[in-house]
């Protein structure tokens, strides 16, 4: 269906409102002349981080760039990446080179501001990934994008437009730092409470961790062998088993997990976790933790999760994870095996581990912290998802031309 648009605007294809749209290259790997002291940006998606991108990871030499098909792009071309991570859009701030999963486009600067393309490119993101090639893998080839038309009102208005984004955008940025501080804050108060326990200033009594396992069941238990459960036992519902992916920052997120029947689970029973049970992934990445605040009665962890079980009266368990979060390494070293090898950890590991103990009281009024923190993250997610849809109202509305005219 024909876009409808306002007077003095016209729908005009990427190719015509640009002077060049082309994709780089990669010079070949196997010649390190054309990397080894390298000079020139070489841009990858990763680097595509913010609008304006300064600087690349890597970079090629002048002769990686004759003899492969890297083209250097000027400062003031809008980057949009056509394979894989598709359509991340960025403004180069720096000259550079890209790889060829990346199209830089050149802007004629008499009929587009840098930025308003920029901005429709985002918000034109759904439209030009609908039109991607499924032949044999995921991609936008250049016929695509130069081909792709955008509404291109006059350039005094594509500046207002550009204003009113900037604005919005500026509420997204605050947000963003706002939420880093939140998530910064309990660090420092953890550390200001009790202090760097690889120092241990407030001289808080070291005890070893099996002293303080719970009485009510295995303080400490790995989860399944592989041979107790098997892939194919796996279900679309059921009771949830609990995997790595369910542990964020010393943060329980119970969506993602997997499932087996309930026959299946009275087998396993031994492998149950319970509110505020501890959840440690204890292979490939060893040590993430949270404690676990299952919304069901059933579940079980698997089997690269270890469980463990404190002494609630001792020790509180958001205590034990902020410490080994917070000040991780700071106190022992959970993993086994040579360091940049494939690591691992045992439940003997944990139950030798000496901890700082303070006092319950203490624990205790962390704990509140925590609590009233985590009201105020989920206040904090809700805002932002607000912030997010009103910038996205606000992109389509403006390239409808409703926010200006």
């Amino acid at each position: 269906m024909k876009t409808k648009l306002v007077r003095g605007w016209q729908m005009m294809k990427i190719s015509d409102i640009a002077m060049s749209v082309s994709a780089g290259g990669t010079p070949s790997r196997d010649k390190k002349e054309y990397w080894i002291r390298g000079d020139i940006n070489w841009l990858k998606i990763s680097d595509m981080k913010f609008t304006y991108i300064s600087t690349t990871e890597e970079k090629i030499t002048k002769l990686g760039l004759e003899n492969s098909s890297a083209k250097i792009f000027p400062r003031g071309t809008v980057v949009y990446s056509i394979f894989a991570t598709l359509g991340a859009v960025g403004i180069l701030n720096v000259e550079s080179a890209t790889n060829q999963a990346i199209a830089g486009i050149i802007p004629k600067k008499e009929i587009i501001d840098t930025k308003y393309l920029y901005y429709c490119l985002r918000s034109e993101r759904d439209k030009i990934i609908s039109k991607k090639s499924h032949a044999t893998q995921d991609n936008l080839n250049l016929s695509i994008l130069r081909n792709h038309e955008i509404p291109v009102p006059p350039i005094d208005i594509q500046q207002k437009i550009v204003s009113i984004l900037e604005k919005a955008e500026k509420l997204k940025d605050l947000r963003m730092e706002a939420d880093k501080l939140t998530k910064d804050f309990l660090k420092a108060m953890f550390l200001d409470m009790f202090g760097d326990p690889a120092i241990n200033p407030k001289n808080f009594p070291f005890l070893l961790l099996e002293s303080i396992f719970s009485q009510k069941k295995d303080g400490v238990k790995c989860g399944p062998f592989g041979s107790a459960l098997k892939k194919d036992e796996y279900v679309d519902s059921g009771i949830p088993v609990w995997t790595m992916d369910n542990i964020h920052e010393n943060k329980f997120e119970p969506e993602n997990c997997l499932f087996i029947p309930n026959k299946k689970y009275e087998k396993l029973m031994s492998y149950s976790v319970d509110a505020d049970d501890i959840i440690i992934s204890r292979a490939g990445t060893v040590g993430k933790m949270c404690v676990v605040h299952p919304n069901v009665t059933k579940s079980i962890i698997s089997t690269n999760l270890i469980r463990l079980s404190l002494d609630s009266k001792k020790i509180l368990p958001i205590y034990f994870t902020s410490l080994m979060t917070y000040c991780k390494g700071r106190i022992g070293k959970l993993e086994t095996g040579a360091d940049g090898s494939y690591t691992f950890m045992n439940t003997g590991v944990l139950s030798r581990l000496q901890i700082p103990l303070p006092p319950i009281e203490l624990q205790n009024q962390f704990d509140f912290i925590v609590r009233q923190v985590e009201q105020l993250i989920k206040y904090q997610k809700q805002s932002k998802e607000n912030i997010d849809n009103f910038f996205n109202d606000l992109m389509y509305k403006s390239f409808k031309g409703e926010s200006v005219c």
